[in-house]
């Protein structure tokens, strides 16, 4: 039970470092204008002086009493006299001798008085922006409050101990010191925003994110592609991306054994996670490992594998699909003799286009996908199709649903647990066998980085 917390609570801070570090601008950014406003406001500020005196408190004469009752009296009276001292009718008599513009309840915030814990000693401070004002004030409340209490005849006595005198240094904090508290509460606090930002707001964006929320594996996480370069895997066959994408393969293989590769299908939750580009892929490294393998772009509506190969938009499964009588082996391209621009001939790797009538769902039937799929499997070894996002029109329903294996393609950042879970979900219901998901970072992680 122990050892199953620990892991829970590893779990969770590698998951919040991840977060602070793909969030990291805003860890340094808060915080740094957090100490530079405090800063500057500290260094603006007037500076504050304060002074401070201190009053002796006497029982006055009892000569019934002993030493110890005549000390704890004298304490009380300290305790009770701390009090008065900023009382309305002590503070209008200081208003007046120094022709203050204070109100009483404002002088109140300047003086303060309090009694040495247990002892006849009451201390009085005083502040102002002036350090001779300070101690004046101070002073001046102090032989204030004797003068009133011996005219109020109170009991006991108050006599002066030590009087205030101007102060050099100002009290308070210097900025630095508000700037380097600000600076930590500023990091505490961006610190905690993207936390609870990002459990807000939670995306799938490690092989741990797809573990804890499905019971599926990750086959593969794929680097992200290099600029202008969509498939590494035909002219940089030592790159991460195509490296990866063997990896992909054989653990491909090994989860279709013993009855081998067929029929693939290459799907996602959502539009934009990358699918077409790992189908891409995928087709090129089966091809050079010795299969005959035909690329399928089955997202009729937005087709990509043209662009991506080079390639000017061709007759493909579209147009198969509105005329019955068009055959299939005229609309599939060699891609070793037709070369596909800047990645020359591609041995071993047929394409069928998604086409250029871009026919509706509706002409994409079970029967009508069951039939293509038994042409193309006369044709090759290895079927890989870029299906549509599953949780759109049932396309991607019905050409999973008549494959052999499944795989989900999520790109970083970009889905959400409850929407993966959906998309495996409804790939399952369609019993094809779904091996794991592909992961492949996206340019919303360099976004969030």
């Amino acid at each position: 039970m122990s050892t199953h917390l620990d892991e829970i609570s590893e779990l969770d801070i590698s998951d919040y470092l991840a977060t602070l570090r793909r969030r990291w601008w805003l860890l340094v950014l808060v915080p740094l204008l957090a100490a530079v406003g405090a800063y500057l406001a500290a260094s603006m500020r007037a500076p504050s002086y304060s002074g401070s005196a201190t009053l002796f408190v006497s029982p006055g004469p009892d000569p019934g009493g002993d030493l110890a009752s005549g000390l704890s009296a004298a304490s009380l009276l300290a305790r009770t006299y701390s009090g008065l001292v900023t009382s309305a009718p002590v503070m209008e008599r200081v208003i007046a001798a120094e022709q203050l513009p204070d109100t009483v309840l404002k002088l109140t915030e300047r003086v303060k008085a309090r009694q040495q814990p247990d002892t006849q000693l009451i201390v009085i401070s005083a502040t102002d922006s002036n350090a001779t004002m300070a101690a004046e004030l101070t002073n001046v409340t102090a032989n204030t409050f004797i003068q009133w209490a011996a005219e109020q005849q109170l009991p006991g006595r108050v006599l002066v101990v030590s009087r205030a005198t101007p102060s050099e240094v100002a009290s308070g904090l210097p900025p630095i010191a508000y700037a380097v508290s600000a600076l930590l509460l500023g990091i505490a606090t961006a610190a905690t925003g993207i936390v609870l930002y990002e459990r807000s707001n939670q995306r799938v964006w490690s092989p741990r994110d797809v573990q804890r929320n499905m019971d599926l594996p990750v086959l593969v996480s794929l680097p992200r592609p290099r600029n202008g370069v969509a498939v590494e895997t035909a002219v940089a066959p030592d790159s991460p991306i195509s490296e990866a994408t063997c990896s992909l393969r054989t653990r491909l293989q090994f989860a279709t054994r013993p009855r081998g590769l067929g029929a693939i299908t290459l799907t996602s939750a959502q539009n934009d996670e990358g699918q077409s580009l790992v189908a891409t892929n995928l087709a090129v490294v089966l091809a050079q490992a010795g299969h005959r393998v035909i690329l399928v772009d089955g997202d009729i509506r937005h087709p990509r594998h043209h662009q991506l190969l080079g390639l000017p938009e061709l007759p493909g499964l579209s147009n198969w699909l509105a005329d019955p009588g068009c055959r299939l082996q005229r609309l599939v391209i060699d891609l070793s003799t037709s070369h596909a621009r800047h990645l020359g001939p591609l041995p071993g790797l047929h394409l069928l286009p998604a086409g250029t009538s871009h026919a509706s769902s509706g002409r994409l039937t079970s029967e009508r996908v069951e039939t293509l799929m038994a042409a193309l499997k006369v044709m090759a070894d290895v079927i890989v199709i870029d299906a549509p996002p599953v949780l759109t029109p049932p396309d991607s329903i019905l050409l999973a649903g008549a494959s052999d294996d499944a795989v989900l393609v999520v790109g970083t950042g970009r889905t959400r647990p409850e929407i993966l879970g959906t998309a495996v979900a409804t790939l399952k219901s369609t019993g094809v066998h779904v091996p794991g998901i592909v992961l492949i970072r996206t340019d919303r992680e360099r976004q969030a980085s």
